[in-house]
């Protein structure tokens, strides 16, 4: 997860103001969508043209900003650039909220097609819009104590032009307020987009067109659209080349027979709703399960990027091991979820693993939903092969590590083997000697593995790659021919000691035909490699004491 940064802003005519204090009283207007939602808290975030620019903050209950560190999430509203309300997103700000984000959703300057001919050259309304959101993320962010808020996980998203003006004021480096700080990015681990309105001319004005800011690592983002939206075209070519740099993390929901703006209305309100709720517990922000209930009317989204034809195979069958082979007594499945449990130190006398007996694998993505319940960890192995003098069910090779320890989660490691290679955080390389490389480093992906999260092990031919909740944690390039392998067994572990549990509700996988073998060229190494010791643990179960066995 990168997991992403702080916000800050305001600026007034005289001066950037940064308001940290709720206005006194909500702007009165007619009524309008969602006026029939109570509003949030309001505050001023900024002033521009001349005009206060408010948000609307929502508490979970009980919120204590002194303690807490909930995720964020700051919504715009649609309206073309120069129209709509705060009131379009306060029934899903009011529901989020009580699910435990700290939600917002704020205004931005709107002109009218002839008012934004009265701005100075080089100015335009939708280069306006995304200066504001900019503004408005930055003093979300900045604001994070106050408002009892992780700046490191911060959600932004929005409805027709709200989607748009919220993706480029992530992604797009400039359009930046001069008044706001400069050392507050707008970065965010995740988006809900709602039809955003992509227009296929934005290619004339380099600063407000998509295409030119999407990348292979942008965030995880659901996106809902109506197979009768005209805007869908926009969205389509952006969807397409995002599938081309290799971005895996977007979910695409397709409401059948709808146009623009459905989300706006039941049923298809409560059911983006939830689908947006499931999406944030798959990305680790959100606990539990959704709380609203699914219309009865039997209206349903269709994921396009869960058909059958996105080439994953499920490895589980919801209903029992088939298939899959552990210590017996250890493995159950109830309820869909495959579970592995581990009494405590004298239940066993090393790591054992759930072995899939399917066949192999080589070069594969792989996606798992997991989590370790207990303080201990568990791991995804693969390319891996089976120890029989050691004892049943034990395995060496790699493994994408779970670990509650944020250092270790989605490392890079061999299980009984070469030990640990890039810890979170870290991309590595092993030399054909089989020193360990140190090539670069990036904001550990921050997780809490006792709910679920998704862990990606993307496999072709040397290069080995981790994710979790669609964010890289670790990168191996393996060049030890003498070490490696390109082939082996799949399983999941159950690690001894300490009593935990591993749950598995989904696993799938995608053969890969692209993969190669990397060749190892010294001159080809980044500026900064450098050899490295190999990273040694303090924590080889979980963040605790490690439980002895009983005394007899």
């Amino acid at each position: 997860m990168k997991l992403i940064l702080p916000l800050v802003f305001v600026l007034f005519l005289s001066g950037p103001a940064f308001c940290a204090e709720p206005t006194t009283k909500a702007a009165k207007s007619k009524p309008v969508m969602g006026s029939e939602d109570p509003a949030g808290k309001p505050y001023i975030y900024k002033e521009s043209a001349g005009k206060p620019r408010q948000m609307e903050i929502y508490f979970p209950p009980n919120h204590n900003p002194a303690e807490a560190k909930a995720p964020g999430l700051i919504l715009f509203h649609g309206g073309g650039w120069g129209g709509g309300t705060l009131g379009q997103f306060r029934k899903a700000c009011h529901y989020f909220a009580s699910r435990g984000l700290v939600c917002a959703t704020a205004e931005y300057q709107m002109l009218s097609k002839e008012d934004a001919k009265k701005l100075p050259d080089g100015e335009t309304r939708k280069r306006v819009c995304v200066t504001d959101a900019k503004s408005a993320i930055r003093w979300f962010k900045q604001k994070a104590p106050e408002l009892g808020i992780d700046p490191e996980r911060i959600i932004t998203g929005g409805g027709s032009a709200g989607g748009h003006i919220s993706v480029l004021s992530t992604l797009n480096p400039g359009l930046n307020d001069p008044a706001d700080p400069k050392d507050i990015d707008t970065s965010v681990v995740a988006y809900l987009l709602f039809n955003p309105a992509f227009a296929t001319n934005d290619d004339q004005d380099a600063q407000i067109d998509v295409l030119r800011y999407l990348k292979a690592d942008m965030a995880p983002a659901v996106v809902f659209f109506g197979d009768q939206d005209n805007w869908k075209k926009g969205w389509d070519v952006a969807f397409a080349k995002l599938k081309e740099l290799g971005n895996t993390a977007i979910d695409e929901q397709i409401a059948p027979g709808q146009g623009h703006s459905f989300f706006n209305k039941d049923p298809w309100q409560t059911l983006t709703l939830l689908a947006a709720d499931r999406f944030l517990i798959e990305q680790g922000l959100l606990t539990g399960e959704p709380t609203l209930t699914p219309p009865e009317s039997g209206e349903r989204l269709i994921s396009s990027t869960s058909a059958a034809d996105d080439g994953f195979t499920s490895l589980f069958n919801g209903k029992d091991l088939s298939g899959w082979e552990g210590e017996p007594g250890l493995w159950k499945v109830e309820d869909g979820v495959v579970t592995g449990t581990c009494a405590g130190p004298d239940a066993l006398n090393h790591n054992t693993f759930l072995i899939w007996r399917g066949g192999t694998v080589k070069d594969f993505e792989l996606r798992a939903t997991v989590r370790v319940v207990g303080d201990n960890n568990s791991g995804i192995q693969y390319r891996s092969r089976e120890l029989p003098d050691v004892g049943p069910f034990v395995i060496t090779g790699y493994q994408c590590d779970i670990h509650p320890a944020i250092e270790h989660t989605g490392m890079t490691y061999e299980e009984k083997g070469r030990g640990i290679f890039g810890l979170n955080g870290t991309n590595v390389m092993l030399d054909p000697e089989g020193a360990l490389w140190k090539l670069s480093e990036h904001e550990p992906v921050k997780v809490d593995v006792g709910e679920w999260n998704q862990y990606t092990v993307i496999a072709r031919g040397n290069h080995l790659i981790h994710k979790i909740n669609g964010q890289v944690s670790s990168e191996l390039i393996d060049h030890h021919e003498a070490g490696r392998a390109l082939e082996g067994l799949l399983a999941i572990q159950l690690h001894r000691g300490n009593p935990n549990q591993v749950q598995i509700k989904e696993l799938k996988i995608k053969t890969l035909t692209d993969g190669k073998i990397l060749p190892f060229d010294p001159a080809a190494l980044p500026a900064g490699a450098a050899k490295i010791e190999r990273p040694r643990t303090k924590n080889p179960q979980g963040t605790g004491p490690v439980l002895g066995p009983t005394k007899k």
